[in-house]
């Protein structure tokens, strides 16, 4: 593979998290206890896409999704300008790295040395275990039934159920819907050993097993017997207990794995517990288990857990949570709730039409398990080829997040975006799932909001920093993110502020026209940040990249799109064989668009 194939590359990146935090200009704020030096006021403003804007509106089943609308018209929530706004706001005023999801990154993964020594699947095949998992209510307590397992083709086993259609369904449990049985009962004979060491099962009389499917996915051919039941139940840790529930339950929804299992093994009449896959340790302790042979491993380390703390303290509050409140989290008695003290109205529009026809797109939720980006792999992420092995959630060393994510913004967007591209052979097996498509009705490029902020009571630094917000301190060429399919260079929007009225909480009454204000405004806001980060804050890494995103890139450059598959794949560090790579890495945006930046 070549080094230009080899690149990793992606339609997002990061602004790394600063290395100086600047002190709040108060500890705390109140709604309705006037500062002294405090400011009320309004800021209208209006709003502009440079590239297709998408804000999604009602979703109805089997029809495209619209922009959002009131009364026919389109809207954009103020909710989301807030959000746009604060999430710029944490960053250029450094405050804390807070608005993340917790994820539990898993590795299946048989090319890496840690996941093949873990399962012991080095050594032998036979280390992945069957049986059933069962829960007594005498000891309140999981344990485990262990059983033989075989393989069957999937044709087999709808001749003994007398079903089809089994290998199209995606999932266990639809395929388990066809048999109108969890679990279903079926006779077989032993036909010798695969490859693998695992016997071979062909529908027949000698035996009798019960059908398991796993896993995810279309086409699948072969799925499991599990027979041969032992006779007494083995223990399990509740630590392995506990992985085995966070990994495959998703945070306890409906929708999971393992919940859909359950609901079906509730029905279930005859089944002694859900069909697993296990592994033990040196102490013949269940150590891994699994709703598949390829079982996921446990993260050693949570997103939350490779969170820089806040250089003070998570309890203090930050510049953006003074300005646009916070909710106290519930596990942290030190935590503090806040009111915001400014309100943003929905956007109405004034020009700017509708395509004609839907979009095609296929939006998915981010997922933080691809360390190569989402780890710092080398001091500021300069390299692309590292020097030593990867980091990631697996591994003794403990790594640190990137940072702050963005969209680049991208110019020359097509309306219509066109779809990565894939060798021949990559085609064969990279299939795109019609269920995770979605069709949308953008606005096309040059539509046009007016909204306004509202506010009560702000510190004059937290107007500075509003005005820098909506105008970039000054600098036109830079854009910000808003809506949907922004890997897609959809969602650049322009600021610009047509008017501010303020009113002094010393001299209540008088309203100021302070609109030649805003650009002096933002410059002091700059001003004051150079000066509590000791001349570091534009020269820093953390408003470096972001600027850059913000100023943003051509759409058709192939590094600013999700690579393909196979080459997702090849970025991750090898131990097959011979074949043993170190691994590669995002780099930071800057490096990764030294060239055209230039």
């Amino acid at each position: 593979m070549n080094k230009a194939n080899a690149q990793v590359h992606a339609p997002y990146n990061f602004a790394p998290y600063p290395n100086k935090v600047p002190p709040p200009w108060r500890t705390k704020t109140y709604i309705d206890v006037p500062f002294e030096d405090g400011v009320c006021g309004e800021i209208q403003f209006e709003l502009t896409n440079s590239t297709p804007l998408m804000i999604g509106g009602e979703y109805i089943d089997g029809q495209p999704i619209s922009f959002y609308s009131i009364d026919g018209k389109p809207v954009i929530p103020g909710s989301s300008i807030r959000g746009m706004l604060r999430n710029v706001a944490e960053i250029v005023s450094f405050s804390k790295f807070q608005h993340f999801n917790d994820a539990y990154p898993t590795l299946r993964d048989t090319s890496d040395l840690f996941y093949i020594n873990q399962l012991g699947i080095k050594k032998s095949n036979k280390s992945i275990k069957a049986g059933w998992l069962t829960f007594d209510q005498e000891s309140k307590s999981y344990r485990l039934l262990p059983c033989q397992f075989a393989r069957m083709h999937i044709a087999e086993i709808e001749k003994g159920l007398g079903c089809s259609r089994l290998k199209k369904q995606s999932d266990a449990a639809e395929k388990y819907e066809i048999t109108k049985s969890f679990c279903p009962v079926i006779g077989f004979n032993e036909g010798g050993k695969n490859q693998r060491g695992e016997t071979i099962a062909v529908f027949g009389t000698e035996q009798e097993g019960r059908v398991v499917f796993t896993g995810e996915g279309e086409n699948k051919v072969k799925e499991y017997i599990f027979y041969s039941d032992a006779n007494n139940s083995i223990s399990i840790p509740l630590a392995t207990v506990q992985a085995f529930h966070t990994i495959y339950g998703k945070g306890g929804t409906e929708n999971s794995p393992l919940a859909k299992l359950k609901a079906l093994l509730k029905k279930a009449t005859g089944v002694k517990g859900l069909p697993v896959f296990y592994t033990l340790n040196k102490d013949n302790e269940v150590a891994y288990l699994g709703l598949s042979k390829m079982i996921k491993l446990p993260p050693k380390h949570s997103v939350k857990d490779l969170r820089l703390p806040y250089p003070s303290s998570d309890s203090n509050l930050d510049i953006a949570e003074l300005l646009f409140g916070c909710v106290a989290d519930e596990d942290d008695s030190q935590s503090h709730a806040l009111k915001s003290r400014l309100s943003v109205a929905d956007m109405r529009h004034l020009k700017g039409e509708r395509v004609e026809k839907p979009i095609s797109v296929v939006l998915q939720q981010p997922s933080a398990s691809y360390f190569p980006a989402y780890l710092q792999q080398s001091e500021g992420n300069t390299e692309n080829k590292l020097s030593r092995r990867q980091v990631n959630y697996h591994t003794e060393e403990k790594a640190r997040l990137r940072g702050f994510k963005r969209y680049p913004v991208q110019k020359n967007v097509d309306l219509q975006p066109a779809e990565p591209a894939q060798s021949d052979e990559e085609s064969k097996s990279e299939d795109t799932n019609e269920n995770i498509r979605k069709h949308i009705l953008p606005l096309k490029v040059g539509a046009t909001f007016s909204g306004k902020i509202r506010f009560h009571n702000l510190h004059p630094r937290e107007i500075q920093l509003l005005c820098w917000l909506l105008t970039w301190g000054g600098d036109e060429s830079l854009s910000h993110n808003l809506g949907m399919a922004k890997p897609y260079g959809y969602g650049a929007v322009k600021t610009k502020i047509t008017a501010m009225h303020l009113e002094e909480n010393k001299h209540p009454g008088q309203w100021k026209d302070c609109t030649l204000e805003v650009v002096p405004k933002a410059a002091a806001f700059e001003k004051w940040m150079e000066s509590a980060t000791q001349n570091s804050w534009k020269n820093s890494d953390t408003i470096k990249e972001l600027l850059a995103m913000a100023k943003g890139i051509d759409s058709h450059n192939e590094k600013i799109k999700y690579m393909t598959l196979k080459k997702h794949t090849s970025s991750k560090a090898k131990d097959v064989g011979k074949n043993r790579s170190l691994g590669h890495a995002l780099p930071a945006f800057t490096r990764l668009f030294e060239k055209e930046l230039k």
